[in-house]
């Protein structure tokens, strides 16, 4: 498995309150099963209480829940 990582450089006229990206995901497989590549347009939140990804990439990667913790912010 190859994961490549790459860092960008966003710029904005005021401050910004979240970052956005390009991003290429795709499911892990075991042996010579392929899970093409999607592309999908990332949104970064600059000040997040936790980590999400949207519903569409979650269908499309046939994505399962490992666990669910209720989350409180101010």
């Amino acid at each position: 498995m190859q994961i490549v990582s790459q860092a960008f450089t966003a710029r904005a006229n005021s401050i910004a309150s979240d970052l956005r990206s390009t991003l290429r995901v795709s499911a892990a497989g075991s042996g010579q099963e392929a899970f093409p590549e999607k592309q999908w347009e990332a949104i970064w939140d600059t000040g997040a209480t936790a980590s999400v990804i949207s519903r569409s990439i979650v269908d499309h990667l046939q994505f399962k829940p490992v666990s669910m913790q209720r989350v409180k912010t101010a």
